[in-house]
């Protein structure tokens, strides 16, 4: 049972163990969701494409109505954006309850100490917030955590700058390898044609080259952002030196 409030020394004694747990869960917590709703679409439209080749390949006429068709589609949508908002919705609170934790919270000025500012904490043993000492990190002392913090914004940014060219490169690989893809994906779906379908192989490969051509787009404007943003940031640094000059 975790007190709804906390000392400094129970904070001290605590916290990396419940920063541990709320990383694991948080994790799986947005994981999960996520799968299921792949695993849901995945398994609905194999499923459809499946049951309408084994209809066609046992003659089986269908006596449905055009509008019932339409119906019975309209009413998968429904059901199926009804288990996002459920599946998300349960995520949510779930996530909302492990932060209720007292343990994750700055014994000082209370606010909530999320993950991403779990580094700085430990780096530096200071509240992000209210700039108190709270931990022992890894910096010395008090001032040179206050100067990390002074010079975080600058870091970060230097640090989406590399996310930035890290996004281009792979996206222009993904291309590369989603491109490769398509003509064992074309084969083999072809040699399935008779339950698939006519076209559905070339249905199936003009798809793959479609996402890998928009992935092209996105690899340049990552790289455009990313020089853009590294000559701001050069010219922000140039501009101190040459007034001190």
């Amino acid at each position: 049972m975790v007190p709804n409030t906390v000392n400094l020394e129970e904070f001290q004694a605590h916290y990396e163990e419940a920063a541990r747990k709320y990383r694991q869960r948080d994790f799986l917590a947005c994981f999960i969701p996520l799968a299921l709703c792949g695993l849901g679409t995945l398994s609905f439209y194999l499923g459809t494409e499946l049951l309408e080749a084994y209809v066609g390949e046992r003659g089986v006429v269908q006596s449905v109505p055009q509008a019932g068709e339409r119906a019975a589609t309209v009413l998968d949508v429904v059901l199926y954006l009804l288990f996002l908002i459920l599946a998300f919705g349960l995520q949510v609170l779930y996530v909302e309850r492990l932060g209720r934790n007292s343990f994750l919270k700055c014994p000082l000025c209370s606010k909530f100490l999320h993950t991403h500012v779990h580094a700085d904490l430990m780096q530096t043993g200071m509240c992000p917030y209210c700039k108190q000492m709270i931990l022992k990190g890894e910096l010395s002392s008090e001032k040179a955590a206050r100067k990390y913090y002074e010079q975080k914004p600058l870091a970060d940014k230097r640090q989406f700058v590399i996310g930035l060219k890290k996004a281009a490169r792979t996206s222009v690989w993904a291309a590369i390898l989603i491109l490769l893809l398509a003509v064992p994906v074309y084969f083999w779906i072809n040699s399935l044609e008779e339950m698939m379908g006519a076209g559905s192989a070339l249905s199936y490969a003009r798809s793959m080259v479609l996402f890998s051509a928009l992935l092209l787009p996105f690899a340049w404007y990552c790289r455009y952002a990313s020089r853009r943003l590294e000559r701001q940031l050069d010219s922000e640094n140039s501009q101190p030196e040459e007034h001190h000059g």
